[in-house]
């Protein structure tokens, strides 16, 4: 037990002791009131009460008769409360319940810790990846979208020629696309393709 805790027993101690002394105090000047109380009650009993009041004073007396024992039975329960073994048991439970709970935050903090520095890295990475360059206006996202859209229409011109409008058409002739001028070659290779995916 720790030098706070048997400090701590020595004042509860001092006032138990200080509670019995003046419950005896008051007990011995109910009893010296009562007793003189009781010469007046003696006369009263021999006239004829007037209505129940005589009833009611009795039990008031037997109330205060009874508050020694039930302040013996307060500090006896205080003591016994205070009783060593249990309070050592209680402030190791409680030890041991602190230094969970303090590790377990330890533990959430460190993580925490570890999670912003990913998030951070994370951050830079997507900045350095995704993000703007220093010059221009779109990210490289954008940018990939474009150059995705220009090689599916070149693709597109490629298989089926180039798509020229009507009074161009008179003036330069219209040229085919890979598949109008090689039929057979393309869907072979085309096949070939899908049979190599499939796989």
């Amino acid at each position: 037990m720790s030098l706070g805790d048997s400090n701590t027993r020595d004042e509860v101690e001092e006032n138990v002791t200080a509670i019995r002394a003046s419950t005896e105090d008051d007990y011995v000047h109910i009893n010296n009131e009562s007793s003189s109380d009781d010469e007046y009650l003696s006369s009263d009993q021999e006239n004829p009460p007037m209505g129940g009041s005589n009833n009611h004073l009795d039990s008031q007396f037997h109330d205060l008769s009874s508050l020694n024992n039930h302040a013996k039975y307060f500090s006896n329960s205080i003591l016994q409360s205070l009783d060593s073994s249990d309070v050592d048991k209680a402030l190791v439970l409680e030890a041991q319940i602190s230094g969970n709970l303090n590790n377990e935050n330890q533990k959430l903090v460190e993580k925490t810790s570890i999670l912003q520095a990913k998030l951070g890295s994370l951050q830079s990475l997507f900045d350095a990846y995704f993000g703007t360059k220093d010059n221009s206006k779109i990210s490289r996202v954008e940018r990939l979208r474009n150059e995705i859209n220009a090689i599916e229409k070149r693709l597109e011109r490629l298989k089926y020629g180039r798509q020229v409008s009507f009074p161009t058409s008179l003036i330069k002739g219209q040229k085919c696309g890979v598949i109008e001028e090689y039929p057979v070659e393309y869907f072979e290779a085309r096949d070939k393709v899908l049979e190599r995916i499939q796989e």
